[in-house]
């Protein structure tokens, strides 16, 4: 916000809300735990481990530099 603000350019906000709200549609599609398992099946590609099932998902993201 302090850069867009300065920059008086919105264009990094709105993508940022478009991105949250992929999120919250495909959450909402098909459910948290669909969205737990995307996660997991995108950090077992990049790191090449089986990612436990129960791991939070924090975790998870912070294995995948989120």
């Amino acid at each position: 916000m302090a850069t867009a603000t300065a920059a008086l350019d919105l264009t990094d906000v709105l993508a940022t809300l478009e991105s949250w709200r992929r999120i919250a549609w495909m959450t909402t599609a098909n459910g948290p735990d669909a969205h737990r398992r995307m996660y997991r099946r995108a950090a077992t590609v990049l790191t090449g481990h089986d990612i436990p099932h129960d791991e939070p998902l924090p975790l998870t993201k912070a294995r995948l530099g989120l």
